[in-house]
């Protein structure tokens, strides 16, 4: 809701016209805004890796809670898969 609402106002602002009291006329003082490219691609990547790393982690999760019974029967190599640190 708060999402939609900001986007809602930020539409009708930019299509308000503000009174100069100047020239007693209404005038359109809405400015471009240049986007920042370069910062923009570097958070979604950020956030592309952050969210893969958090599914591999919850992947290795469910693959040791599946095994973890299997640990106690005699003779069953558990194969030690590696990891990266941060996946721990």
């Amino acid at each position: 809701m708060v999402f939609i609402s900001l986007t809602s106002a930020y539409v009708v602002r930019q299509g308000l016209p503000t009174f100069d009291g100047a020239t007693n006329s209404y005038v359109r003082d809405w400015g471009q805004v240049q986007l920042p490219w370069l910062l923009l691609a570097i958070n979604t990547a950020l956030l592309l890796i952050s969210s893969l790393t958090m599914e591999f982690a919850r992947r290795d999760i469910k693959r040791r809670a599946a095994l973890a019974p299997l640990q106690s029967i005699r003779g069953f190599l558990w194969a030690k898969k590696k990891a990266f640190p941060g996946w721990a």
